[in-house]
């Protein structure tokens, strides 16, 4: 089970809650924020605190006890499943964001992450398609599209507070 997984009909936003304060990234607080987009979950989200040990889970919505426990199963599964790929994922998210909020990022850096990102989450490497928003010259978000080994599409969206990553099913928007 590849890290993709965490994607599938679903939209992480990855974070440490200090949005652009100018305060240094702290590992431990570093975590994804999934939501479910599927119609039996829609509207539930989950915390993951991929840096704490046993990736401490938080419940947003009506779970019940068994998907919680299937939930938590699958994610400590994936996870775990590879954790040098993990470490790595989660270095390059400490260097994403914290060269984000330097101000220190120009549009090949970006895509850089991008595909960087891609790779770790086992999607195409190359950016397929790419939107990028500038105010007053400077670069403040980059959206890129990937495809997998099927063409099936997904995206990951940087910017100065978070980092977002999804399939094509749901919206990189929010």
């Amino acid at each position: 089970m590849s890290l993709k997984q965490l994607l599938k009909d679903q939209k992480i936003r990855i974070d440490d809650h200090s949005r652009g304060s100018g305060q240094p990234i702290e590992p431990e607080n570093v975590h994804l924020h999934k939501s479910f987009t599927g119609k039996k979950n829609k509207g539930k989200k989950i915390i993951i605190y991929i840096n704490r040990p046993n990736n401490n889970i938080e419940f947003y919505g009506n779970f019940s006890g068994n998907e919680k426990d299937k939930i938590m199963s699958e994610i400590r599964r994936v996870l775990s499943r590879d954790k040098a790929k993990l470490k790595l994922l989660i270095d390059m998210i400490f260097e994403a964001l914290a060269i984000w909020r330097n101000n220190n990022i120009g549009i090949e850096k970006a895509r850089e992450i991008a595909n960087n990102l891609a790779a770790q989450f086992g999607l195409g490497a190359m950016i397929h398609e790419e939107f990028v928003n500038r105010i007053e010259g400077k670069l403040k978000e980059v959206i890129s599209i990937h495809l997998d080994e099927q063409k099936k599409t997904y995206w990951i969206s940087q910017r100065k507070d978070r980092i977002l990553a999804g399939d094509g099913r749901v919206s990189f928007i929010k």
